[in-house]
C-alpha cells in the first residue's frame, strides 16, 4: 500500500493598507496563522502568492493572484489556503 501524499497547498496573503497591518492582518501575521493551520492538518505549503499593499477590490491588477490561477491551472497544487477569504477578493463571483 502506497503511502498518503499530502496535500499540496497554495498559500495566499494580501494587506492593502497600513491600518489592516496594524489591526493583526498583516503579511507575515496571516502567513504564520496558514502555516499553523497546514502543520496542523499535515499540508505542505508548495508556494506562498503575496500581494502587499494592493486592494482586494479586482483580481485582475494584483500579479499573485494572476501567477497563483496561472499555476493552479498547472496543477501545481490541490487547494488554496488564505487567512480568511476576503484577502483573496471581496467579490464572491471571482
Amino acid at each position: 500500500m502506497e503511502p498518503i501524499k499530502p496535500k499540496r497547498v497554495a498559500l495566499y496573503a494580501r494587506v492593502s493598507t497600513e491600518e489592516q497591518a496594524d489591526r493583526g492582518y498583516s503579511i507575515e501575521g496571516q502567513k504564520e496563522k496558514i502555516h499553523q493551520y497546514c502543520e496542523l492538518y499535515d499540508y505542505k505549503v508548495v508556494d506562498e502568492y503575496v500581494d502587499a499593499g494592493i486592494s482586494g477590490k479586482d483580481i485582475i491588477k494584483r500579479p499573485q493572484v494572476q501567477r497563483l490561477l496561472a499555476d493552479a491551472e498547472k496543477g501545481k497544487f490541490d487547494e488554496v489556503a488564505v487567512w480568511k477569504i476576503n484577502r483573496i477578493s471581496r467579490n464572491t463571483k471571482d
